[in-house]
């Protein structure tokens, strides 16, 4: 957790994409990472709400502020090319904030 490398994961079940990402989250606070986790479809939606509001930067800054990203169901949905520019953006605020990759953790069902 300390190296901030991205991970996916492909869990067998529901509950066990659920239990890892709590596992995850609570490691990482007793440890004293700040943590965020987020569904993707709703990371886009409140991006594209956000840019319509002309707030982005802001949500962006937020997303880029913890030092692990939990993103579940990542890639479930069919990407726009606004939603891939949103990824993209995220991806690299947090790169550049951190002087390295962000820590994403991908949880999805098979």
């Amino acid at each position: 957790m300390q190296k901030g490398l991205p991970v996916y994961w492909k869990p067998l079940s529901l509950w066990n994409r659920g239990y890892l990402a709590c596992a995850l989250a609570m490691e990482a606070l007793k440890q004293y990472i700040t943590v965020k986790y987020v569904r993707m479809a709703d990371f886009l939606l409140e991006c594209t709400v956000a840019w319509d509001e002309k707030r982005y930067d802001k949500v962006l800054q937020a997303y880029a502020r913890p030092k692990l990203f939990i993103i579940d169901e990542w890639l479930d949905i069919e990407l726009t090319k606004n939603d891939l520019h949103a990824i993209k953006e995220l991806v690299h605020r947090c790169a550049a904030k951190n002087s390295r990759p962000p820590a994403i953790f991908s949880l999805r069902p098979l």
